[in-house]
C-alpha cells in the first residue's frame, strides 16, 4: 500500500497546485491537458471528480512510459536483426547531425528513414495492441448498426498485420512507408 500511496503522491500534489491557481484565477494561456481535466470537475453526483481527475493523469504519467518502452524496445530489436538498417539510420543521423551530438527540434523532419523504421516497428509491434470504447450514440460503420451502449473492440495488431492491407505482413521492411509507395 505504501507504493500506491508514493505513486499517487505525485499526480495529486501537481493537481492540487494546478487547482489551487485556477481558484486563484491564475490560468494560463496555453491550457494543458490538465487544465482541460479541471474543468471538468463539477462538484455534482454525476460528474467528474478529483479521483476521476487523478485516474486520467495517472494514464498519462505512468502508461505513456510504458508504451513508449515497449516501443522503442521492438524498435531496437528490429534494427539488432537488421544490421543493414543499422548502418542506413546511423549515416542518416552522421549526415543531418554532422559533428553535433543531439539534433534540434527542426532537425526532426530530416529523419525520413529513422521515421520509417519506427512507423514499421509499430505497425509490427503496437504498443497498445487493441483499443476500446462504449458507443455514446447509434453509429453506422460500413453498413453494420452498432447501438448506444454497446462495446466496440478494435483489434489494432490485426489489422497491422492484415495481408489485405500489407505485403508481406509479418516482415519487418522500414521501405513500406515511403512516399512512394
Amino acid at each position: 500500500m505504501q507504493a500506491l500511496d508514493t505513486v499517487h503522491a505525485l499526480p495529486e500534489t501537481v493537481i492540487k497546485e494546478r487547482y489551487e491557481q485556477r481558484r486563484n484565477g491564475i490560468v494560463s494561456e496555453n491550457p494543458d491537458f490538465l487544465d482541460v481535466l479541471l474543468e471538468q470537475v463539477t462538484g455534482k453526483p454525476d460528474g467528474f471528480d478529483f479521483a476521476d481527475v487523478r485516474a486520467e493523469v495517472d494514464t498519462f504519467m505512468f502508461e505513456g512510459h510504458d508504451t513508449t518502452g515497449s516501443g522503442l524496445t521492438w524498435t531496437l530489436y528490429n534494427i539488432a536483426l537488421r544490421p543493414e538498417v543499422e548502418e542506413r539510420i546511423i549515416e542518416e543521423v552522421d549526415r543531418v547531425l554532422g559533428d553535433r551530438l543531439a539534433p534540434d527540434w527542426e532537425d526532426m523532419k530530416s529523419f525520413p528513414y529513422l521515421s520509417m523504421v519506427l512507423k514499421e516497428s509499430l505497425r509490427l509491434y503496437p504498443p497498445v495492441p487493441y483499443i476500446s470504447r462504449r458507443m455514446i450514440e447509434d453509429t453506422d460503420v460500413m453498413g453494420y448498426k452498432l447501438p448506444k451502449g454497446v462495446n466496440v473492440s478494435v483489434h489494432v495488431h490485426s489489422i497491422h498485420r492484415n495481408p489485405l492491407y500489407w505485403d508481406e505482413p509479418d516482415k519487418f521492411i522500414p521501405e513500406r512507408f515511403t512516399k512512394e509507395v
